[in-house]
C-alpha cells in the first residue's frame, strides 16, 4: 500500500503482522467482535530521507456476513504506539 504526498511525505507500507486476536463478543446474524493487535511497517519519505517506521495498533473490530461475504462494518481503535526503527539518507525523485 502507497499513500504519496502525503503532507509532503511519501508513505510505504510493506508489511502488517497479526500478533493476536481474539472474539469477545458474538453478534446477530453470525456477526462477532475480536479484539485484534497488529504492527504495520512502512517507511516515511520527506526532506531528502526515509523513516522505517513499525506502528503498533490494537483495536476492536465488528465484522458481519453481508450478502454472503465478511465485512468490518466498525473499528474502534484503542491503542496506537509508534516507534522509529532506523533512518536513511535518501534522494527522492
Amino acid at each position: 500500500m502507497e499513500l504519496e504526498n502525503h503532507g509532503e511525505a511519501r508513505v510505504k507500507m510493506n508489511d502488517v503482522e497479526l500478533l493476536s486476536e481474539f472474539v469477545i463478543e458474538q453478534r446477530e446474524h453470525g456477526g462477532f467482535v475480536p479484539r485484534c493487535k497488529w504492527i504495520a511497517r512502512g517507511s516515511v519519505a520527506h526532506w531528502g530521507h526515509t523513516h522505517q517506521r513499525a506502528n503498533g495498533h490494537s483495536a476492536l473490530i465488528t465484522v458481519q456476513p453481508v450478502d454472503g461475504a465478511w465485512k468490518i462494518s466498525q473499528l474502534e481503535l484503542n491503542d496506537q504506539r509508534r516507534s522509529v526503527q532506523e533512518s536513511t539518507a535518501s534522494r527522492l525523485p
